[in-house]
């Protein structure tokens, strides 16, 4: 229980932290629209109408989609689609299965946030479940016992594994899938 509420203790200070300064953007962008600053031109206020209403985006995806664990981007807005998450990485071929997945999903126009920090499991995934990218391709111990890797849709918690030579188009899939 106690653990329980230090989780969503340490959620809603990052919550806040996130929010804090889009509200302080989204206030000193109005009152620069404002001219509050001085006049603007046409292109300057065409410019910081876009920049307020990307701000309100982000603050409306913050506020509406998380849950105890963090953000929960959905597709259409996730900073990028897919984290790989690379663990036990000793004899097992995970690094070079994380490169070829990371490359394959390039290939297809894809950007990939790629975590293969010396960081134990845990902290990886309540790392990559903060950050909340739509898709978590786990790259773990099933790799070299089954040749399998494991997918993770972050906006709904459910987990396919996959052979390890459909796995970038396995994740594709899962992402046109994603809320």
């Amino acid at each position: 229980r106690r653990f329980d509420e230090l989780k969503n203790d340490v959620v809603a200070t990052v919550a806040h932290e996130f929010r804090t300064p889009l509200t302080s953007l989204r206030m000193a962008i109005h009152l620069v629209v404002e001219e509050a600053a001085g006049p603007l031109t046409e292109k300057q206020a065409d410019l910081l109408h876009a920049a307020r209403q990307d701000c309100e985006r982000l603050q409306t995806v913050v506020e509406q989609h998380r849950d105890d664990g963090g953000i929960r981007w959905p597709a259409a807005v996730a900073p990028m689609p897919f984290e790989i998450i690379v663990i036990a990485t000793e004899g097992g071929g995970q690094p070079e299965a994380a490169a070829r997945i990371v490359s394959e999903l390039e290939a297809q126009g894809f950007e990939t946030l790629l975590d293969d920090r010396d960081a134990s499991p845990g902290i990886k995934f309540n790392d990559a479940d903060l950050v909340g990218l739509p898709v978590q391709v786990i790259i773990g111990k099933k790799l070299p016992a089954s040749g399998n890797v494991e997918l993770k849709m972050r906006y709904t918690g459910e987990r396919r594994d996959l052979p390890l030579g459909e796995a970038a188009a396995g994740a594709a899939r899962a992402l046109a899938e994603a809320p």
